[in-house]
């Protein structure tokens, strides 16, 4: 079950919309139903709020906050290096 501490930085990590985010993530790497359909934002809702254990769902949320880590660093080392690319050259 995931904890208020867990949620907390899940959310820090994702950012705004976290939800959306992570039902989009889910649905982009088909993490479903035993059925085929796909998890509502209310029950992944439920598993991220520590209200309903639920494994594969729980497990879904771990891989999404860890894409949207990994790709927020891809974001942030792209603005540094273009900003270190268009500083202008020092002359010693």
């Amino acid at each position: 079950m995931i904890t208020h501490e867990e949620k907390e930085l899940i959310k820090q990590v994702i950012g705004k919309r976290s939800l959306s985010a992570i039902h989009q993530y889910f649905i982009r790497h088909n993490i479903v139903k035993a059925n085929g359909k796909p998890y509502s934002k209310s029950h992944i809702s439920n598993v991220l709020n520590g209200g309903v254990p639920h494994e594969i769902i729980e497990e879904g949320i771990a891989k999404a906050a860890l894409h949207y880590h990994k790709q927020s660093n891809l974001k942030a080392k792209a603005k540094k290096d273009l900003m270190q690319a268009l500083k202008p050259k020092e002359d010693k």
